[in-house]
């Protein structure tokens, strides 16, 4: 796991008795290149598009590094992007999951940020091997999402209804955010304001 991450990820992990490791993260991220050498883990948990807490984004560069090791180490990358699509400024970087080649990434949303918390509905794209193994070990266990609500979020994606309210939520944000940038440049001799360029913001007392 990166270090800082995200602890409730954590907490998962640990009350299912595995064992973690931590990697430290930079201005880019989670750093590959303290990466073990050799397999000794099974899987690496990371939040590349907006990193929890930092608020960094991995470059294509770094993404195809974690890729590139993953398949040499035969492990699997957990690719917790829960909030990708809400950028002000700049495009998506392509998920890990969408430039993979090699059937290691294990790729996990949410639209509890782009809909709405009390949603609580959440998605996986698996790896044609782990899809089969779930659908083994998960067939006779019940979806605890009500049907109704994976029926209206099913038409919202068919229909490019998702897509347009996605576009207007990050028209919103930003106008909120350029807002919020401007009162309180008000106060710069007291805090500084940090970006990533794209949308997190950071306050840091001087």
């Amino acid at each position: 796991m990166e270090e800082p991450g995200y602890n409730k990820a954590a907490a998962v992990f640990t009350n299912n008795n595995l064992a973690i490791k931590t990697i430290p993260v930079d201005s880019d991220g989670l750093q590959v290149s303290l990466l073990p050498k050799s397999k000794t883990s099974c899987a690496i948990y990371t939040t590349p598009s907006h990193q929890f807490p930092t608020g960094v984004t991995m470059p294509l560069k770094r993404r195809l590094q974690l890729l590139d090791w993953a398949n040499k180490i035969g492990t699997y990358i957990i690719e917790d992007d829960f909030d990708s699509e809400l950028r002000y400024y700049a495009k998506p970087i392509p998920s890990l999951q969408s430039i993979d080649v090699h059937n290691s990434v294990i790729y996990c949303g949410t639209f509890s940020k782009g809909l709405s918390p009390s949603i609580r509905m959440g998605y996986m794209i698996l790896p044609p091997d782990l899809l089969k193994q779930y659908k083994i070990i998960f067939k006779n266990y019940n979806c605890t999402a009500p049907l109704l609500n994976q029926y209206v979020i099913a038409r919202l994606i068919e229909t490019g209804l998702y897509d347009r309210h996605i576009r207007r939520m990050n028209i919103v944000f930003r106008k909120r955010l350029e807002r919020f940038l401007t009162a309180f440049s008000l106060f710069k001799n007291t805090f500084e304001i940090s970006s990533n360029g794209k949308r997190s913001v950071f306050l840091v007392k001087v």
